[in-house]
């Protein structure tokens, strides 16, 4: 194979753009319909862990349990439905779990289930089209991130992070 620049161009086909991505995802039941904008995401990372197991001096490396990475989105903050910022509702979502004032909740087991939510994060060719599609079940915010307010700050729109925690995903395509 030929290492020159042409050869690499001929064979080259295009590349994958990093800005192009969807996600969808409902922030609790509360809000099953809400419509909101992701600036920033990625695939999740999973590890897959490795047993050490000796013998005889040696040791014999096995595959083990396999872990998720918190998923972490940053959102574009918006006028959601009702005139409401979008960081309400996603801080909505995450005092269904544990209240900021009682630090409980009222919600059984099967409650905390009914509130946990699917998301898809979708990688996008140029043209739009479907490339990858990783759904994450059981979803909830472990943290509601700040949302940074500065006088000097102009023509920029707010975000904040959101970290998602989630009990699998499933690669679908």
């Amino acid at each position: 194979m030929s290492h020159s620049i042409s050869s690499f161009i001929n064979n080259f086909g295009g590349g994958l753009r990093p800005n192009r991505f969807r996600v969808t995802g409902s922030v609790g039941s509360n809000t099953p319909n809400l419509t909101f904008h992701i600036r920033a995401a990625s695939m999740p990372a999973s590890t897959l862990s490795t047993l050490l197991i000796p013998y005889r001096g040696r040791t014999f490396k096995m595959p083990g349990n396999r872990t998720y990475a918190t998923w972490q989105i940053s959102v574009l903050d918006d006028i959601a439905q009702g005139g409401v910022s979008l960081w309400r509702p996603f801080h909505d979502w995450s005092e269904q779990f544990n209240d900021h004032v009682t630090n409980l909740t009222t919600a059984t087991q099967k409650d905390f289930t009914d509130k946990m939510t699917t998301w898809n994060v979708y990688q996008l060719d140029i043209n739009g089209a479907d490339l990858r599609r990783i759904t994450l079940y059981n979803c909830w915010p472990s943290d509601v991130g700040q949302v940074a307010l500065s006088m000097d700050t102009n023509d920029e729109l707010v975000t904040f992070p959101i970290n998602l925690e989630y009990s699998h995903y499933d690669v679908i395509i």
